[in-house]
C-alpha cells in the first residue's frame, strides 16, 4: 500500500526488495572459503492496532500485481487509536532465519557432511525486525438535502 489505509477495507502487505529466499554469504580468508547461509523459516506480521500477531512463511505479494495473503482490516482510524504512535500504525514484520555454515579448505571440509546448523550448536534462529508507519483513514458519506 502507499502507505495508507481505510478503515473498514483490508489493506494488502507484503515484504519489497526480497524474494524470500535463502541468503549466501561467502568469504574467503587464509585459504579457506567460508560459507554462511540464512534460511527464512517464518515472518511474524503486526499490524500495530492491538490485535494478536500473527506468523506465516509467507513474503506476500505486491498489490496490484496480486492480492496478498498478507492483509488486514482496520477498524479504528490510526489518529483516534491509542495503540498508534503521532497517528500512526507502526506495522511490524519480524523475519526469523535458521542459519547454517561450511568451511571449505585444501584438504579439508568441515563439516564433511555439508553444512552445519547454528541451531545444531544450541544457537536460536537470527530473527530481523523492519517497522513502517501506517496511516489508516476513514471514509464517511454525508446526506444532504
Amino acid at each position: 500500500p502507499a502507505n495508507a489505509g481505510i478503515t473498514g477495507l483490508e489493506s494488502y502487505f507484503w515484504l519489497a526488495g526480497y524474494d524470500g529466499k535463502p541468503i549466501d554469504k561467502v568469504t574467503q580468508t587464509a585459504g579457506a572459503t567460508i560459507e554462511i547461509r540464512a534460511t527464512p523459516t517464518s515472518y511474524t506480521w503486526d499490524f500495530g492496532d492491538g490485535t494478536p500477531a500473527f506468523t506465516t512463511t509467507s513474503i506476500g505479494q505486491p498489490y496490484p500485481q496480486a492480492a496478498s495473503d498478507i492483509r488486514h482490516l482496520y477498524d479504528v482510524r490510526s489518529d483516534w487509536s491509542p495503540a498508534a504512535v503521532n497517528g500512526f500504525y507502526q506495522v511490524k514484520v519480524t523475519a526469523s532465519l535458521d542459519v547454517s555454515f561450511r568451511v571449505v579448505a585444501p584438504g579439508i571440509n568441515l563439516p564433511a557432511q555439508g553444512w552445519t546448523a547454528f541451531a545444531s550448536l544450541g544457537y536460536q534462529p537470527i530473527r530481523s525486525t523492519a517497522t513502517a508507519n501506517y496511516k489508516v483513514d476513514e471514509v464517511r458519506s454525508i446526506l444532504k438535502g
